[in-house]
């Protein structure tokens, strides 16, 4: 393994080498990929052919014999790309494959694990870079479901937590920057649009929060045909803190106009 690899999994699927940016689904094929994906996914051990026949084959008539044929196309799809290293990368060990702990790469998942056990304002920057889009946003398989979803509630836990620490020390643009790459991920998420919400509240910027709610709320009406409560319902949780008082979203609305006047 002569050149080291920078893997992304948040996002595209995508191999930097050589100063080469490489798609691996559209490399490898997508069903390879998800494959590779996997085993990445679980480099910390071994895991078992019954397990990844489970995942991948649940209805072929023989899914011992599609398993090493993927596992073949897998070495051969490793050894064509550039600094790979050939078949070392996958292991055969007893009764199923790993990745071969001594392959060394960066992988922005590990390094999203990192921050995650820190949870630190100072990682606010790191974060938003390593926010590429979803999990695997090119590849669908019904693992990869899953694990977007848990990838994205830890991402957004971790989000909470560097929030607060950013907007208490009134670090409001580098909280701002964390929230615009989550949005452009999943524009309609109701716990980033209270975060967004929230700042402008917090530097009283009342018609830019008025103007940015009317936005979301009418593109989240175009897109599904229903009204996005759950904006509404943040927005007016702010000002009921900052007021002391409960409004209902027209009161709150007309009370930051005339204050905007």
């Amino acid at each position: 393994m002569n050149m080291k690899w920078k893997i992304t999994m948040m996002g595209s699927f995508t191999l930097r080498v050589r100063g080469k940016e490489i798609n691996l689904g559209a490399s490898m094929g997508k069903q390879i990929a998800s494959i590779f994906a996997y085993l990445i996914l679980h480099r910390d051990r071994a895991v078992a052919k019954e397990q990844l026949i489970e995942i991948f084959w649940p209805d072929s008539r023989n899914p011992l014999n599609a398993l090493k044929f993927a596992i073949f196309r897998l070495r051969k799809a490793l050894e064509e790309l550039p600094g790979a290293g050939g078949p070392d990368w996958i292991q055969t060990v007893r009764g199923g494959y790993r990745l071969n702990p001594a392959a060394d790469f960066e992988l922005d998942i590990a390094q999203l694990d990192k921050i995650v056990l820190r949870a630190d304002g100072g990682d606010a920057k790191v974060l938003a870079a390593l926010i590429q889009g979803e999990f695997l946003a090119d590849l669908e398989d019904s693992w990869i479901a899953e694990e977007r979803e848990r990838q994205w509630q830890k991402i957004l836990n971790t989000t909470d937590k560097i929030a607060e620490e950013l907007e208490q020390n009134e670090l409001y643009p580098q909280a701002l920057n964390l929230y615009k790459t989550l949005l452009a991920v999943e524009p309609f998420n109701d716990q980033v649009n209270y975060l967004m919400l929230r700042v402008m509240i917090r530097q009283r910027q009342y018609n830019e929060a008025i103007h940015y709610y009317e936005q979301v709320a009418a593109a989240f009406q175009k897109e599904y045909g229903i009204e996005f409560l759950g904006k509404s319902q943040a927005l007016i949780y702010f000002i009921s803190v900052e007021n002391g008082e409960t409004m209902t979203l027209d009161e709150l609305v007309s009370s930051l106009k005339e204050e905007i006047s």
